[in-house]
């Protein structure tokens, strides 16, 4: 019987795996008649057996999860942590470990591009998307943007596959092409480390995809990792990872994931079918068509994304990987993707103008990297920043420096808001520019009172929201509500 394991915030993403057909119409589902017997277990003690269906056993609380060791397979949710010390008693009981972003990747990787990175892995989705479309290849987003993978009806055109590091820890079989946005510092305790969290974002390509597209800088990453090594001209997958489908989706092909050399696992280099992993990164020529496209955009059409931001970036490693799907991107095609383009929620969104001050929504900058991107898209303003959010031991150095660089004219407040919001500035030399608020409300006030007329006021907090809010867009609204309030 199959067992499901939900957790924590996300307990109920496991639903989405009962309520659907898996890869190649196999059900995941307990309908009337069915002989597929269930084991739902949720350690959140408050969880209900709600939208699951009838006939399966529910368990609740911490003493849930004994009740997995009865299931021939476990589908887990996102939720449930890659370190939770009850994964390793199932792996001892040989109970195999997937999810509902594996099972879907094993019946539909020809089909798919797959994306990942710490920041901007949405915003790339999206541009993917658009361009294929635009290029006359039916295609949709879905994943961790949008529809989830088991709940999508079968479809003959391409999948572009937003995955979180959560969903990639658990793949076995990686998407046809994958791209790695970027590298940041991001989930370190849910993955167990930095490292860690690292690898577990490679799997998107480990597991056997064709093509894996990244900058540079990423490369360089992935190969100070040993997951990818340099050899003449291209790269081989580094001694330890491999795409069997015996891996146990908890790591490489280490002494726990049951890989045997004898069943064509060769400690990673080369892919099993002996075909070999193809690396692109963006050449000059791609560039030089990004900039002319966003150039010819005009400018009152032109998103604050690909004024100054990190939208350059995303639409490169889009063209890549379209081209890597095997279609021909013009610039033509890019200025129209560009000029309709409509940014995502909570990145960079407009709120409003209110008192002399153009407010901007950045709840889902969580990593001092994208604080730095979103302080970049407003090269000639000045910026009033609103920072701070859940703390995770994050290293904020980098920003506090790029802070220091900023001049009293581009930078004239910095506005701490819990629970971290003086850590996430600590390396910030010039503390005459900052003021610590109490809470999101006493900040917003304090910044219509002081904020020099003109300014940008931008909330780009650096660290999730989880510690005094549900999610991300419970702490956008309230921003939202008091900016409005204002008028």
């Amino acid at each position: 019987m199959d067992g499901i394991w939900g957790s924590g915030r996300e307990g109920h993403a496991a639903a989405d795996y009962l309520d659907s057909s898996g890869p190649h119409g196999m059900s995941h589902s307990s309908p009337p008649g069915s002989s597929v017997a269930m084991i739902i277990a949720d350690e959140n003690a408050g969880a209900s057996a709600e939208g699951f269906p009838p006939g399966a056993s529910f368990f609740a609380g911490p003493e849930a999860l004994p009740h997995l060791l009865d299931a021939s397979r476990v589908i887990l949710s996102p939720g449930v942590p890659g370190v939770h010390p009850f994964r390793r008693a199932l792996s001892e009981a040989g109970i195999p470990l997937t999810s509902g972003t594996d099972l879907w990747m094993q019946g539909h990787r020809d089909q798919a591009i797959g994306v990942t990175g710490t920041k901007g892995k949405s915003t790339t989705s999206s541009l993917i998307t658009a361009i294929l479309n635009r290029c006359g290849l039916p295609t949709r987003t879905a994943g961790n943007i949008g529809t989830p993978l088991l709940g999508l009806p079968e479809y003959d055109g391409t999948t572009v596959v937003e995955l979180s590091s959560y969903q990639c820890h658990s793949l076995t079989v990686s998407p046809r092409v994958s791209v790695i946005v970027n590298l940041y510092q991001e989930h370190l305790t849910w993955h167990g480390g930095l490292e860690e969290y690292w690898r577990d974002k490679c799997r998107i390509f480990t597991q056997g995809a064709d093509v894996l597209v990244a900058d540079c800088e990423t490369l360089d990453v992935i190969v100070v990792l040993g997951v990818l090594v340099r050899e003449g001209s291209g790269y081989r997958l580094g001694l330890g990872f491999c795409d069997s489908a015996q891996n146990d989706g908890d790591g490489g092909c280490g002494a726990d994931s049951g890989c045997d050399p004898d069943d064509g696992c060769d400690g990673g280099n080369r892919r099993n079918d002996g075909g070999t992993l193809r690396v692109v990164t963006p050449t000059e020529e791609t560039r030089t068509l990004v900039a002319r496209a966003i150039a010819s955009v005009p400018s009152e059409s032109l998103p604050r994304l690909f004024a100054s931001g990190p939208g350059a970036h995303n639409l490169t490693l889009a063209v890549c990987a379209a081209q890597a799907w095997g279609v021909e991107v013009s610039e033509d095609i890019l200025v129209d993707v560009i000029s309709t383009f409509e940014s995502l929620p909570h990145r960079l969104a407009f709120v409003g103008h209110v008192g002399g001050l153009d407010w901007y929504d950045d709840t889902l900058s969580t990593a001092p990297e994208s604080v730095i991107a979103a302080l970049d898209s407003f090269p000639e303003r000045a910026v009033v920043l609103i920072a701070g959010g859940q703390s995770r031991g994050v290293d904020y150095n980098n920003l506090g420096r790029f802070l220091t660089t900023l001049p009293a004219g581009r930078l004239p407040l910095v506005v701490t808001i819990p629970s971290n919001g003086p850590e996430v500035i600590a390396s910030f030399a010039d503390g005459s520019r900052v003021q610590h608020a109490s809470s999101l409300s006493d900040a917003v006030r304090l910044i219509a009172d002081r904020a020099p007329s003109g300014s940008v006021v931008l909330l780009s907090p650096g660290a999730p929201s989880y510690d005094l809010y549900a999610n991300f867009e419970q702490k956008s609204a309230e921003y939202i509500r008091l900016v409005t309030e204002l008028e």
